[in-house]
């Protein structure tokens, strides 16, 4: 392998890290903000979201979906556990819950 390729595989793969680090960052504060939006909607206080990049549950078959591993506690303190999808273009879903 020559020096050249070699930092040329380094560059890629620091910029794919890169890429990936930020595109996360960037989508973390309006997903948190369209979560509570839904919280307080329903009447729910989120006790955990947690974004699931490979391990989505129930929505494993879409493409690209934006899908949170969900636990909520009911105004009668009662909590739950679910899947929160926030979209899935392909699919037509723009927020769907469901639950364990």
């Amino acid at each position: 392998m020559s020096p050249t390729l070699g930092v040329s595989a380094v560059l890629l793969v620091v910029a794919v890290l890169t890429w990936l680090l930020v595109s996360r960052l960037r989508n973390r504060v309006p997903d948190r903000i369209r979560i509570a939006k839904w919280a307080a909607k329903n009447g729910v206080e989120i006790l955990c979201a947690e974004r699931r990049w490979v391990l989505t549950g129930p929505y494993w078959l879409y493409s690209w979906p934006v899908v949170y591993r969900i636990r909520v506690r009911d105004g009668l303190g009662s909590e739950r556990r679910g899947w929160l999808c926030l979209e899935a273009p392909f699919y037509g879903i723009s927020m769907e819950v469901r639950w364990s």
